[in-house]
């Protein structure tokens, strides 16, 4: 169960709530005296703060960053915005659909379409909810020019030749010429 939630308050207090590795519910959370709590795309239960770093580059990168701040002054929207593009993915099978920013403090909601970086939308918590909004699309909040530019990028992924599929035909080739070596020796040896 690779599934996570994750939980923060304006305190500063924040834990990821997921399946341990018998399956119960277990909670990682952010140690005393701890500036940040990061997650990725593996299961923090699974691994102590201590086992974290190695097993995802987009985790080592987001720890580097976030070690790297000298007050709380540096960490401003900008700063956290430069950190989610350092750790986006992008390709044609992993892409970032979307990244955020939540101001818990102001409540509000800083939101990036795909991983364009140039177009963010500010969402204020308390006016959507007193507005009655229904949901919608994240790309309706963008730009045509933004939701567009996502598209023609995520399109030239699609188009590029997938090295998957090379590395599986160069893999066949390998063991058709292996199993060529092998008959060739056995009738020499006949």
């Amino acid at each position: 169960m690779w599934g996570q939630i994750h939980l923060a308050d304006a305190t500063g207090d924040a834990v990821v709530v997921g399946a341990g590795e018998g399956g119960e519910l277990a909670f990682s959370r952010k140690g005393r005296g701890d500036g940040f709590l990061v997650s990725t795309n593996f299961n923090l239960a699974s691994h102590g703060r201590d086992e974290r770093r190695g097993l995802c580059s987009r985790y080592d990168r987001a720890v580097q960053m976030l070690e790297g701040i000298g007050s709380e002054e540096d960490l401003g929207i900008e700063y956290c915005a430069e950190i989610l593009d350092a750790v986006h993915a992008e390709g044609r099978s992993v892409n970032t659909l979307y990244s955020n920013i939540y101001d818990l403090k102001n409540g509000d909601i800083y939101v990036y379409y795909s991983h364009q970086f140039e177009e963010v939308v500010k969402l204020g918590v308390g006016q959507l909810v007193d507005s009655g909004a229904d949901p919608a699309p994240i790309a309706d909040l963008f730009s045509d020019e933004t939701v567009e530019r996502a598209a023609e990028e995520y399109e030239s992924y699609l188009k590029s030749p997938m090295v998957t599929y090379s590395a599986i035909i160069a893999a066949g080739i390998l063991v058709l010429l292996c199993l060529v070596m092998v008959r060739r020796r056995r009738s020499a040896s006949d």
